[in-house]
């Protein structure tokens, strides 16, 4: 939680001097199976940083069934991450993989489970846990550090391109270049978050 107070200070401070968030220089320890692009990625969705959704001296939280606290904590993990996460994309994205139910089990044809908010795979959990210092991703806070530690993950290799991102999270970066190679460029699941997450921006939100 310390971590969290300070990462949402910091981004206030930034949203509110004008600077945007941009990628670091590639990670040395990141994992072989999330490559990194050579140079730091300028593109991103949407357009602005996504500080912007932490200027406000006190957070408005969307009208969905995710507690003000748990939002406010998903704003900060996905400001702060390299690159940034759109704030309504982690938002859309648990809804539809878990109808923000923070228990949610999923079970897949080659045996592996997919866990809490936003639905994290267990063949991701191992390096996951060593890298974050994960230890319970039915934990919602821990799950959603996870998640959008992940989909930035994907961001970062496919920054023109939203879709791809997500279908990158959806059926891991290997599945997705199969699918991709068949020329299918766009999946339901991702038409489905982005056309989400648009109605969230220009939905009502409650205090």
């Amino acid at each position: 939680m310390k971590e969290y107070i300070v990462a949402l200070a910091a981004l206030t401070l930034i949203a509110a001097t004008g600077y945007k968030l941009r990628p670091q220089p590639e990670q040395a320890d990141k994992p072989d199976e999330h490559p990194r692009p050579a140079a730091p990625v300028e593109v991103l969705y949407p357009q602005e940083p996504v500080a912007v959704y932490l200027a406000a001296p006190v957070f408005v939280p969307y009208d969905v069934p995710l507690s003000a606290e748990l939002q406010q904590y998903t704003a900060a993990q996905c400001a702060a991450a390299e690159p940034p996460v759109p704030f309504e994309i982690a938002l859309a994205l648990m809804e539809h993989e878990s109808g923000f139910q923070a228990d949610a089990l999923g079970y897949n044809r080659n045996g592996s489970e997919d866990h809490g908010l936003m639905q994290v795979n267990t063949c991701n959990h191992e390096w996951m846990a060593d890298k974050l210092g994960l230890e319970d991703f039915l934990d919602p806070e821990q799950n959603i550090r996870a998640g959008v530690y992940l989909l930035s993950l994907h961001l970062e290799n496919h920054p023109e391109d939203l879709h791809r991102a997500l279908m990158a999270y959806q059926y891991g970066e290997s599945g997705a270049q199969k699918k991709w190679q068949e020329g299918i460029l766009q999946s339901d699941f991702s038409r489905a978050v982005i056309s989400r997450a648009e109605e969230l921006k220009g939905g009502p939100t409650y205090v």
